[in-house]
């Protein structure tokens, strides 16, 4: 079973990673696809940290990204804001507040967060 979920995992790094590369090799590239790609790495990025806590690699300079589901919802909020507006105003911004004063305290204040488990 185990097999299986590391399986899954590499898969969505993988899926995470093409659909960054094509959102970035786009000729006409926009906010959206920046936004997208962010969310896809933030999305991606427990799982390579899972994976690579499995085989036995995790730097502990690592620690406070574990706070980036934080972001998932600010970030959603402002793809599907800009699909669906065509733009993006800086009033909208005002929602990333929030994880990012979170982050930034993990980070300045060194939080003694928990590790991650095998």
């Amino acid at each position: 079973m185990e097999s299986v979920v590391y399986t899954l995992f590499l898969v969505g790094i993988i899926q995470a990673a093409f659909c960054a590369v094509f959102l970035l090799t786009r000729r006409e590239q926009g906010a959206a696809d920046w936004l997208f790609v962010c969310l896809m790495v933030m999305i991606s990025w427990p799982l390579l940290v899972k994976t690579a806590t499995d085989s036995g690699f995790y730097p502990p300079n690592l620690q406070s990204f574990k706070l980036l589901p934080a972001f998932y919802g600010p970030i959603g909020y402002l793809c599907l804001l800009i699909v669906l507006n065509d733009r993006l105003s800086w009033k909208n911004m005002w929602h990333l507040l929030p994880p990012l004063f979170i982050f930034g305290w993990a980070i300045f204040f060194d939080l003694d967060l928990p590790p991650h488990e095998r």
